[in-house]
C-alpha cells in the first residue's frame, strides 16, 4: 500500500488551493445580465434635422412607434448623401452614475421608389457620434434591423448626459436612392459593476521538472491545510483494488515548502523529512 509522505501532502494542499482560488476568483455577479434601459422610443428631436418627414409633425414623431409595421405610413426620409438625422432618448434615472458600454439601434426601414440606397445607424453621445455598419435598403416595406454600436470610450452617464440614435445617408454608387426610417428603437447597455477577479498565483514548472519557491503567504496556507508532518500518513489504495485508469505517482521533487519538524529529538532517518 502506497503511503503519501509529509512532501507529497504539502504539494496534494498547494494543488487543493490553486483550484479553490479558481473556483472563487469569479465575480459574484459575472454570470447576470447586463445592466439596461430599453427598449427605448424617441421623445424629441436630436441636433441633426436635415431628413424630411411625412405622416407625423415632427421628425421624432415621425419614427416614434415602439414597433416595426410594414404598413406604417409616418417616415423620415431622404435621398441626400452624408445627410444624418438623429432623435433623443430619455433613460430612466436608475442607471445615472453607470459607464455606457454600447447602444443596441433598432431601424425599421424601407426603400424608396427604387431599391439600393445606402444608409447606417448611428449613435451620439454628449455629441461624440459613432457610425454603424453600411446598410441596403432593399425592402419595399418597411423592415426591421438592429446593430450594437460599442463605444470607443466608455461614457459614464450623468443626469445631463445627451443620448441620441438615428441614421446616416450614405453616398450610393452613381445615383442618389432615397431610404425611409419608418421607427427607431434603441437599448442602452452599462458596463458590469463587479469587481475585477484578484490576480492568481503564478505557477511554473522549470525545464528540469523543479517547482520554484514559493510565497510565504501562500506556503502558509499549505501548511495549515497540510497539516503537521507529525500526523497520520495519507494511504493510497493497493494495487490489486485500483482501477485500469487510475494514475499512480510518480517519484516528485522536494516539497515547495519548508517542512516544520516536530519538537523534541531527532530519532530517526525518517524524522529528517
Amino acid at each position: 500500500m502506497g503511503v503519501l509522505r509529509p512532501a507529497w501532502s504539502c504539494l496534494l494542499a498547494f494543488v487543493l488551493a490553486a483550484v479553490v482560488v479558481l473556483s472563487l476568483g469569479r465575480p459574484a455577479g459575472s454570470g447576470a445580465a447586463p445592466a439596461s434601459d430599453g427598449p427605448l422610443s424617441p421623445v424629441a428631436n436630436g441636433s441633426s434635422t436635415t431628413w424630411a418627414k411625412t405622416g407625423a409633425n415632427s421628425l421624432w414623431e415621425a419614427v416614434r412607434e415602439p414597433a416595426c409595421t410594414a404598413a406604417d405610413t409616418s417616415n423620415a426620409y431622404t435621398s441626400t448623401p452624408d445627410a444624418p438625422f438623429t432623435v433623443r432618448l430619455a433613460p430612466s434615472g436608475e442607471h445615472v452614475g453607470k459607464r455606457i458600454s454600447r447602444i443596441e439601434v433598432v431601424l425599421c426601414y424601407k426603400a424608396g421608389s427604387q431599391t439600393g440606397a445606402l444608409f447606417a445607424p448611428i449613435i451620439r453621445v454628449d455629441g461624440a457620434q459613432q457610425v454603424g455598419q453600411a446598410e441596403t435598403a432593399t425592402a419595399t416595406a418597411c423592415t426591421e434591423l438592429a446593430q450594437t454600436i460599442d463605444l470607443q470610450v466608455p461614457v459614464v452617464r450623468s443626469a445631463a448626459t445627451k443620448i441620441e440614435v438615428g441614421a446616416l445617408k450614405l453616398p450610393d454608387t452613381g445615383t442618389a436612392w432615397t431610404v425611409r426610417i419608418c421607427s427607431i428603437r434603441a437599448t442602452i447597455y452599462y458596463e458590469d459593476d463587479a469587481p475585477p477577479a484578484p490576480p492568481l498565483p503564478k505557477v511554473s514548472i522549470s525545464a528540469a521538472g523543479a517547482i520554484p519557491a514559493t510565497p510565504s503567504g501562500m506556503c502558509s496556507l499549505i501548511t495549515r491545510l497540510a497539516g503537521p508532518s507529525t500526523g497520520p500518513a495519507l494511504s493510497l489504495p493497493p494495487a490489486s483494488l485500483t482501477p485500469a485508469f487510475w494514475v499512480r505517482p510518480l517519484p516528485m521533487p522536494a516539497s515547495p515548502c519548508p517542512t516544520r519538524r516536530p519538537p523534541g529529538p531527532v530519532t530517526s532517518p525518517r524524522d529528517r523529512l
